[in-house]
């Protein structure tokens, strides 16, 4: 997290959730609830604060660059009720508008990918280091090994290669926040 808060450049591939640096609380909320039934409220309620406070990179005087490429399935998996779900896609809307951020939809049926196995972040230092954070099952991982990264950025830039254009993709998150009316 001290890389994503110093980081220029944040380019996001997500498979399966809005990504944190993203999300609303109440969607936030829904996907931690789910994640971990036993936690107490408190419980939750600081994970959503911590989830929340990361975003503030992205209100200074100057944030980074954030790229995002989202699985279509992040769209129609329903994980938090209608309501939260039609904020969550809004609020992707209204980051999609910034000028320093783009938020690309990958279809269902575009080829498989070298990223098929999880989200992965691929944060860019201000002396232009690049590392790629994974994300499994309550893991995550940061990988620098320069070929590693390398291969992996490819692999980012082949599946945005396939997305979406911007356009395309904000029709086409409106299209689905519009089917929770």
């Amino acid at each position: 997290m001290a890389i994503e808060q110093t980081a220029i450049e944040v380019r996001e591939w997500s498979q399966t959730v809005v990504p944190g640096l993203l999300q609303t609380a109440g969607y936030a909320r829904a996907i931690l609830r789910k994640g971990d039934p036993r936690a107490s409220d408190t419980e939750i309620a600081k994970s959503v604060h911590l989830r929340m406070a990361r975003q503030e990179v992205l209100n200074g005087a100057a944030p980074p660059v954030l790229r995002v490429v989202l699985c279509e399935s992040v769209l129609r998996r329903q994980l938090a009720p209608r309501e939260v779900m039609r904020a969550q896609f809004a609020a992707l809307l209204a980051q999609a508008a910034r000028p320093t951020t783009s938020v690309r939809v990958l279809p269902l049926d575009a080829e498989a990918h070298l990223l098929l196995e999880g989200s992965a972040s691929f944060l860019t230092t201000p002396n232009h280091v690049t590392v790629v954070c994974v994300e499994a099952y309550r893991t995550a991982g940061i990988i620098d090994d320069p070929e590693h990264v390398r291969r992996a950025e490819h692999a980012y830039e082949e599946i945005t290669g396939e997305a979406l254009t911007r356009r395309q993709s904000m029709q086409r998150i409106q299209a689905q926040m519009e089917k929770l009316t």
